[in-house]
Order: structure tokens, then C-alpha cells, then sequence
């Protein structure tokens, strides 16, 4: 929130405020707050009046109703719920403790919004201070927050990620005494995909109001607190519908009707604003199912104008604007937006290193910075501690640019921004709209400046939709006042402002800096590339207006000091363009594509057919009809890939038709070569040849399995599994083609599940058969006294088991193995072997047994003995030293 204020300062601003309706005519403590607390507001926070948004919301919040508040940016929507729930802990008799949990959870969607509220909460804070508040938030240390936790926390501010987790993984979080939930920025958090861990949140509160409508009304919990939801935003959108049904309960919205909320008397007090409750809550319930588009409001006193730069010269121009605001008297705050982390990057160290000589014509001179005002950067791929830096460093200064991306764009509340750039264009409309919102706050003047692109003016239809009117920037007169000293001023009026003598001046300058820089040119081609990548994610009716096939990728890497665009974004752009030019219809004719496609594919077909005719009776070389197979295969499934394409669904049927004489080709060949060259089913073919290759793949069922092939049996589950979704997704549904599909699919899986029944016992087979070989190569006669002549699967599958484990010993626990070998059944303990005789059946040996005959005669020491320690060594011979 806004820092405290010099009186006479705040006492003009205010008047001036109260002029524009922004402050209410009331004090806080007519809106029922705590006595020490208002003046707390008043004397240390310079909060001298309440705004029009915290005199309707704040007695609201306190009567205890749950609140949708939507306010334009800048009016004070932290200290609404921040100072009613101060209000309120601090009235609770006995006083709370930290050992009582947490009462109240305050959800932010990034770490310097997060910050933000702590630090305005610690001030609120400075008069009650058994009210402990804390944060968590990604990029802290997990222990430490939960060293926190365990002691207690009051209020506690968390961004959605950290406080799922801790929710699942921290038990000595305490939320039993949980009394309010904030949303704050609520439309942010949603879109950076946090929709589903609010479900999960709710869900573990058990707040979601479809689950706790049983529960008295959905709002008393089993522990008998009462459970208050707030949501702060400020654009409304579907998403925000959706959050507010199902946390919410009759909610109270404010700040969305201006007409009717300027007519509530801002003096009333918290009995006639409950009076008046009801036909609010009415409006909002209707609001709230019959909202289906984003509403926006910007301040009055923000002044917006965009300047229509062609893409050559935007570097130029960004640091003329920048050096000509930063120079005007007074402090100057700029925030200035791109698009990439990269972008950030790079123009942040430009910025900062890039020096300039007005006075001679050396390009550099290392005395002068271009910009003489500190260059901060904040972007989500920093480090926490460097974001945090440049977050309080940019806040403290009274001079000074801030380079950053969206994640700046939403409830962070720096003092007295002057000016908004946005370099790169913000997409929707609601976010040029909280972009402008870090300007122009609790009634201060601001000025917001677009860039726009030459092929990109028509965003400015689309902003005027939503109520954004802007007016053109006089970027010549900015150009002409920042040249040299001692060169004539250019009065005269271009037609383009690349042909300007200081742009084409600074645009040398430029470049030659960055080419004398090796990192800073690799930062300005991975700018370069993720800019490109960011323009061409434009979604919706935007992608209408940013195309990237309109740009000149010259001008592009000019604006980012390069002097050639890099080769690797130019080949891949290279080749969307040649497969735009094919759809376009200026390469070959799509039909004619797929007709010659599908004509080769029968062709080789029916030679292959040809050849097959020629050399009746059909008596086949195994290895030419293996080639012959593979080849019909590889065709066919080529089409299939090409048929489930997108733009060729439409055409199955018509294809299905050409392909007879190959269907004929395959079942013939079908017929007469051998079932482990050729799978049973066929795919692409007329109704009728699928139904006899159906009829065909079950009289195959009959035949042994050792004639599948199972590779070829999984290619066709693939195929008829591919034709299976393409049947069903095609408008209409072609039911036939499913049908025929599902048939040949359930056919190919049993034959499938009958050649993996064969590959096992092939497999026990080969192995029965190694034991022997294996045996009469040592000149055995038997294997475990049987036989070798007679020895059975079973019996060899039980040989294989050995050696078996026994149990542990009783008095080390190493174990008792049962071992087999030439000689026959052995029982072993580690060094300790002993054999067993042939009269004892091993399946039946136990345990027991065993110990038994390794404590008999017959047990041996077999190995080396094991080596006793040093130590133990050393002790026997001082006892027999002793004893002698």
C-alpha cells in the first residue's frame, strides 16, 4: 500500500481525489473500527479518509457476509481485508495465542505480491502484537516455514503451490480456528493455472461449498466456527464465476455496479449497510450466474497513448522515450513490460552497460551511461533472493526503470510510478488493463504508453471494445529533441521514422556495442528467439493480429541490435513457410497429392500381385515372400499414417474404394504363402474383403500357434486400434468400419495371447533341453537320480529352484541352503557342508533336519578359514602371554 505522505502533499492530493470520487467523506472509525487501529491508519500508515471501495466493503466484511469485491487497480483493496480482520482478532476475548493456529489465510498468486502484503500487514500490525502474521511462498526454505508453522501463525499470506504442499506434507500446521479465506488478485491466480490446487485447498478446508451445503447452510463448521470468504479482483471472468460459486456462500458483491455503489451513502454506518445487504446479495447472485464477459475499469486521471514504431526502429525508440522521461524534473518511475524472461535479460544489461558521448562523435564513451538512472529487472526465472532485491530496490528508489514481464502485472504496489511502457504488446485486453493498474493509484496522475507495430494497429480496435481509448504519442517530437548537440533539429515530417539522422545514429551505435559483446549478443539472439516464439503464442482472435509470417525477421533481429537474424530461427520459419505455400495451394494441389499417394501405394501393390500370378503354382522362395509381405505391409501401414491425418479423414471412404484391387492382391498372397510371413487380418479394404479376412483370421485360430508371427500380429492390433479411433471420431461415426475393426482386433488379440502361451513353453522347452546337453557333456547319467532319458519338464523346472534357502541359522543367521550338484542333494552353512543322503527325500527337508546333519560326522570345513580380526588376535596372545 502507498507509504505515508507529507501533509501538505497528502492534503492536496486527497482534495484532488475527493474531487474525482475516489475517497469516501467518512473516516474509518464511522466504518466501526477499533479506535487505536484508525488512528494507527491515520498517524503512521497516512491513510486519512477511507477510499469509496474500503467504505463499502470494510462494514461488510466485519457484519460477517461473504464479499466479491471488484474495484479498479490502485484503490486500496489490501487494506479492506486486512484491516476488517485486524479489526476483528483483535476484539476476540480471551486474546489469541500463536499455540490457536491460524485464523486467517490469505492466498496472493506471486512471491512479491506475497512480500507485499507481509510488509503492509507487519505495519497494520505495529499496536496488536500478539497478532502474528507470516508468509510462505515458493523459493523459501521449506524447514524454516515450517518452523513457523509449528509455532504459530496468525495471519498467514501463501502463494496456492507452497500451501498444498504443506497442507499434505506439514502435520503440525494448525488451521483448526481457520475463520477467513482471501482470495486477493483471484483472476491472476486462476490463470497461471492454479485453478485445480484451489480445488484441492478448498477441499482440504472444507470450504467448497458443494460439500458443506448440509452442514447449517454450508457455513458453520463441526468445530462451530464460523467460516468467511472473501474474493478480491480486478477483472471478472469465467474463471472467477466458477471460484466464486463454489467458495462463496450468498455472496455481497461491491464495486461492479459504480452507478449504484456511488449512490450508497459512504458514511454509513455497519447497521445500515446490513440493512442494505440484502438487495445487494440479490444483485449478486444474479451477477454472478449471468456474467459472461470481462468487465474493465481504469482511473480517470490515467493518461494512455500508444506510438506506432515500425519493427526496425523499437530498440531506438525504447531508449529515446526512456532517456526523455527519465530526464524531465522531479522523480521518474518507469515500468517497463516484454514479453520473455530473455528479453528482460537483455535489454536490462544494455541498459546498464551501453554508454554514450554527446558531445563528441565517439560512439563510446565510458564516463556517460546512456540512461542515468538505476536499471532493476524482476522476472519468474530470478533467483528468490535477487527478486526480492529487485523488488525493494525498485520500491526505495525516487528515479529509476524497472524492466520486468507479466509477473509485475498483477496486485504489486509500487509508490509513485509516473509511467507504463509496454514494449511488447500485453495479448487480452484484461492484461493491458492490470499492466497500467501499477500507475495512476488512490488518485495520483499517470501516463501509459503502448507499442504498436505498423501491421499490428488494428489492437486498437479491439481495446476500444472494452472502453480503452488511447491517443497517438508524438514520437517526432521525442526524436528531434534528443539529437546531438551542435546537429540541426529535423523539423521536417518523415514519412518513416527509420530515416531519421538520430535514429539511424543511435541504431549504429547500438549495434556495434552489441557486436563488440559476445554475451551480450548471445543474450540478444536468445531474446530474438523467445520473442519470436512468445508473438506467434497469441491465441483467439489475437493471432488474427499477431502474425509472425506478417513480420520481416530483419527488422526483427534489428530491433534487437543484431545486424543478421540468427540461422536457426530463420530455417524452421524457413520451413513453415514452404508448408504454408503448399496449403496455400502454391506448391502442388493437396488433391492431386493424395491421388498420386494413393495411386503409388496400389501400383506396387498390384505388381507385386503381377509377379505372384506369373510364377503359378504359387510355390514361393521364403525369403522373396518375406520381402513380398514386408513390402505390402510397410504400404499399407504408410497409408494408414497418411489416412488418419486431419486433412485426409474426410476421404477414407472414397480411398477404401481405390484400395479393391489391393485388398485383392493381399488376400491372395494371403492364401498361398506361408501364415509366419503374413499376419491373419488386412487392413484398408472394401466391407466385404474385411468380413473374409475376419472369416479368414478364425479358421486361422484352429491352426498351432508356432505359425504366428508375433510381431506382425502386434502391427495389425495397432492398425485395427488406429482405425478403431478414426471410426469413431469421424463425423459421422462410421459404425460399419468400427465394427468390422473391433472384430479383427479381438481376433488378432487371441491370436496374440496364443503365440505368448507358446513363446513360454518354447522357452521351458529350450531349457529342459540345455540341463541335458549340459549333463551328457559332463558324462552324467542323471540329473537329481533320475534319468536323462527319462527326465520331464517338471522335473527340470524343479531343479532349477536349487539351490533353496532353508531358513536361518539359529545362532548367527546366515542361511541354510539345500544345494544340488553332479554328485547330488548338499546341505550348506556358510563354510560348513555336509551331504545328504539318499535316502532322505529333499522336497520333504526341513529346517530341523538340516542343523542336524551339519552337527553330524559327516559335516567338512570346505574354503579358506576366515581370518579372525587384528584386535582379537592381539587379545589371545596377551592372554597366553598372561597365562605363561
Amino acid at each position: 500500500m502507498k507509504e505515508p505522505l507529507v501533509k501538505t502533499e497528502e492534503k492536496a492530493k486527497q482534495s484532488k481525489a475527493d474531487e474525482d470520487g475516489i475517497f469516501a467523506s467518512c473516516t474509518f472509525a464511522d466504518l466501526g473500527l477499533h479506535g487505536s487501529l484508525c488512528e494507527h491508519l491515520k498517524d503512521k500508515m497516512g491513510f486519512e479518509a477511507p477510499t469509496q471501495i474500503q467504505a463499502l466493503a470494510i462494514p461488510l466484511i466485519v457484519s460477517g457476509k461473504d464479499v466479491l469485491v471488484n474495484a479498479i487497480t490502485g484503490t486500496g483493496k489490501t487494506i479492506v481485508y486486512l484491516a476488517s480482520i485486524v479489526h476483528l482478532l483483535q476484539m476476540r476475548n480471551p486474546r489469541i495465542k500463536r499455540s490457536d493456529g491460524t485464523f486467517a489465510l490469505v492466498l496472493v498468486p506471486t512471491q512479491e505480491l506475497c512480500m507485499q502484503v507481509h510488509e503492509t500487514l507487519q505495519k497494520l500490525l505495529h499496536r496488536f502484537i500478539w497478532i502474528v502474521p507470516g508468509y510462505i511462498m515458493g523459493g523459501e526454505n521449506r524447514a524454516k516455514e515450517k518452523a513457523r508453522l509449528r509455532k504459530g501463525i496468525s495471519i498467514l499470506i501463501a502463494t496456492p503451490g507452497r500451501l498444498l504442499d504443506h497442507l499434505k506434507n506439514t502435520s503440525c500446521f494448525v488451521y483448526k480456528n481457520l475463520k477467513w479465506i482471501v482470495y486477493d488478485e483471484a483472476d491472476r491466480i486462476l490463470e497461471l493455472g492454479y485453478g485445480k490446487a484451489i480445488e484441492e485447498i478448498l477441499d482440504f478446508l472444507g470450504s467448497r461449498r458443494s460439500s458443506v451445503e448440509a452442514e447449517d447452510n454450508g457455513r458453520i463448521k463441526p468445530n462451530g466456527t464460523l467460516r468467511q470468504n472473501l474474493l478480491l479482483s480486478a477483472t471478472l471472468n469465467e474463471k472467477v464465476n466458477h471460484l466464486a460459486n463454489i467458495s462463496l456462500r450468498n455472496p455481497v458483491m461491491v464495486g461492479v455496479h459504480h452507478k449504484k455503489a456511488s449512490l450508497m451513502e459512504a458514511s454509513a454506518t455497519v447497521r445500515q449497510l446490513s440493512s442494505l445487504d440484502f438487495n445487494i446479495g440479490e444483485e449478486s447472485e444474479h451477477c454472478l450466474s449471468s456474467l459472461s464477459r470481462e468487465s474493465y475499469n481504469l482511473p480517470i486521471q490515467l493518461i494512455q497513448r500508444y506510438v506506432k514504431v515500425p519493427c526496425g526502429s523499437r530498440l531506438v525508440v525504447l531508449f529515446s522515450i526512456l532517456k526523455n522521461l527519465v530526464e524531465k524534473p522531479g522523480s521518474q518511475k518507469i515500468v517497463v513490460f516484454l514479453s520473455t524472461c530473455d528479453a528482460v535479460d537483455f535489454h536490462y544489461l544494455l541498459l546498464n552497460e551501453f554508454k554514450w558521448s554527446p558531445n563528441t562523435y565517439q560512439e563510446i564513451d565510458p564516463k556517460h551511461n546512456f540512461i542515468t538512472c538505476n536499471a532493476f529487472r524482476l522476472h519468474g526465472n530470478m533467483e528468490h533472493e535477487h527478486r526480492r532485491a529487485a523488488f525493494q530496490g525498485f520500491k526505495n528508489e525516487k528515479s529509476a526503470v524497472l524492466l520486468c514481464t507479466d509477473v509485475a502485472a498483477r496486485g504489486l504496489d509500487f509508490p509513485k510510478v509516473t509511467c507504463i511502457v509496454q514494449y511488447d504488446s500485453p495479448g487480452e485486453a484484461s492484461e493491458y488493463v492490470h499492466r497500467v493498474g501499477r500507475t495512476a493509484r488512490l488518485g495520483e496522475k499517470g501516463e501509459a504508453l503502448l507499442f504498436l507495430q505498423p501491421v499490428e494497429i488494428d489492437y486498437l480496435h479491439d481495446l476500444l471494445l472494452h472502453g480503452v481509448s488511447m491517443s497517438e504519442f508524438p514520437i517526432q517530437k521525442v526524436l528531434d529533441s534528443s539529437s546531438r548537440p551542435g546537429q540541426k533539429p529535423h523539423h521536417q515530417k518523415l514519412l518513416s521514422i527509420d530515416t531519421h539522422p538520430w535514429v539511424t545514429l543511435l541504431q549504429k551505435a547500438l549495434e556495434s556495442f552489441i557486436l563488440a559483446k559476445p554475451n551480450l549478443k548471445q543474450l540478444a539472439k536468445n531474446a530474438f528467439c523467445s520473442w519470436i516464439r512468445a508473438y506467434a503464442a497469441h491465441k483467439g482472435e489475437l493471432k488474427r493480429l499477431f502474425m509472425v509470417r506478417k513480420l520481416h525477421l530483419g527488422h526483427v533481429a534489428r530491433s534487437f541490435g543484431l545486424k543478421e537474424q540468427p540461422s536457426l530461427v530463420s530455417r524452421s520459419l524457413q520451413k513453415q513457410s514452404r508448408k504454408r505455400k503448399k496449403g496455400d495451394g502454391r506448391g502442388r494441389p493437396a488433391k492431386k497429392r493424395r491421388l498420386i499417394f494413393i495411386l503409388s501405394c496400389s501400383s506396387l501393390s498390384s505388381v507385386g500381385l503381377f509377379v505372384k500370378l506369373r510364377n503359378r503354382p504359387f510355390v514361393v522362395n521364403p525369403d522373396h515372400g518375406a520381402i513380398f509381405s514386408w513390402t505390402i505391409t510397410c504400404s499399407n501401414a504408410s497409408i494408414v499414417i497418411y489416412s488418419i491425418a486431419p486433412k485426409v479423414q474426410k476421404l477414407c471412404l472414397l480411398q477404401c474404394q481405390h484400395f479393391e484391387h489391393f485388398g485383392i492382391a493381399l488376400w491372395v498372397q494371403k492364401q498361398h504363402i506361408s501364415g509366419d510371413l503374413l499376419p491373419t487380418g488386412v487392413l484398408l479394404l472394401p466391407y466385404k474383403f474385411k468380413l473374409i479376412v475376419i472369416f479368414l483370421g478364425l479358421v486361422d485360430t484352429q491352426k498351432p500357434p508356432e505359425m504366428i508371427s508375433g510381431n506382425m500380429t502386434a502391427a495389425m492390433c495397432v492398425y485395427s486400434g488406429l482405425f478403431m479411433r478414426f471410426a469413431w471420431m469421424v463425423q459421422p461415426r462410421n459404425y460399419l468400419l468400427l465394427a468390422c475393426h473391433v472384430s479383427n482386433e479381438s481376433v488378432q488379440l487371441y491370436q496374440l495371447s496364443r503365440w505368448a502361451k507358446a513363446q513360454g513353453k518354447s522357452r521351458k522347452g529350450n531349457t529342459m533341453q540345455l540341463m541335458m546337453a549340459f549333463e551328457k557333456s559332463r558324462g552324467g547319467k542323471s540329473i537329481g537320480g533320475t534319468g536323462i532319458d527319462s527326465v520331464t519338464l517338471e522335473d527340470a523346472m524343479e531343479l532349477l529352484q536349487y539351490p533353496k534357502n532353508l531358513g536361518n541359522h539359529p545362532e548367527d543367521g546366515h542361511p541354510v541352503l539345500l544345494n544340488h550338484s553332479k554328485v547330488g542333494f548338499s546341505i550348506r552353512h556358510r563354510s560348513t557342508v555336509c551331504s545328504v543322503p539318499k535316502s532322505t527325500n529333499p522336497k520333504t527337508l526341513s529346517l530341523e533336519t538340516g542343523l542336524k546333519f551339519l552337527k553330524s560326522k559327516n559335516a567338512k570345513q570346505c574354503g579358506r578359514p576366515k581370518r579372525k580380526p587384528r584386535s582379537e588376535e592381539l587379545e589371545e596372545e596377551e592372554e597366553e602371554a598372561l597365562v605363561g
